[in-house]
């Protein structure tokens, strides 16, 4: 998106002074700092495909295989996401 020159902040520092802010930041010196890289230590930012179960880096769901046909084992499918979502800490309440 070009810049509009007339609305531009003149306050605003200058292109090599915001480079020199982000060169010198406080990237990833701790869990407050401004600037986050992203990786997997604590005090990083999570990249978009970051996974949580165990911590084991797998997808959530991995290894749960539905089984079925959704129009005619409708009740034998909706059993196997509710064991599937327990897995993951859902409480199951349903009953049969």
């Amino acid at each position: 998106m070009p810049i509009d020159k007339e609305t531009t902040n003149a306050a605003s520092p200058d292109r090599e002074i915001v480079g020199d802010f982000h060169r010198y930041s406080d990237k990833d010196a701790n869990t407050d700092s401004l600037h986050h890289s992203l990786g997997n230590r604590s005090t990083q930012a999570a990249r978009g495909d970051h996974l949580h179960r165990n911590n084991n880096g797998l997808p959530l769901l991995d290894g749960v295989i539905l089984t079925g046909s959704r129009s005619i084992n409708t009740v034998d499918v909706l059993r196997q996401v509710c064991e599937a979502l327990g897995t993951l800490g859902a409480s199951n309440n349903t009953t049969a």
